[in-house]
């Protein structure tokens, strides 16, 4: 998944994309690396946010905050919007 989401480098092979690219327009796949994915002082929504601004910081593109909730929802954590992730 790493190399996918373009982390790291393969050595050798290939990766093909739906329609034959080799990389997906931006956006398109991305991972949150699992070592260092959740801040036990954010709340679930906040970490998303978190991680939100660092995927978009130079693409100028704006989620909604409806888009994080949907995200939320669609993870079953529905529940858990405004619990701290050192909760989950």
């Amino acid at each position: 998944m790493s190399i996918l989401a373009g982390l790291l480098g393969r050595t050798r092979g290939s990766v093909t994309f739906a329609g034959g690219v080799e990389r997906p327009p931006r956006g398109t796949i991305g991972i949150v690396p699992q070592k260092n994915v959740l801040f036990p002082e954010l709340t679930c929504f906040q970490t998303l946010r978190v991680w939100q601004a660092v995927k978009r910081a130079d693409s100028g593109w704006k989620e909604k905050d409806e888009d994080i909730e949907q995200l939320l929802r669609d993870c079953d954590l529905r529940r858990k919007v405004h619990y701290n992730a050192d909760t989950l």
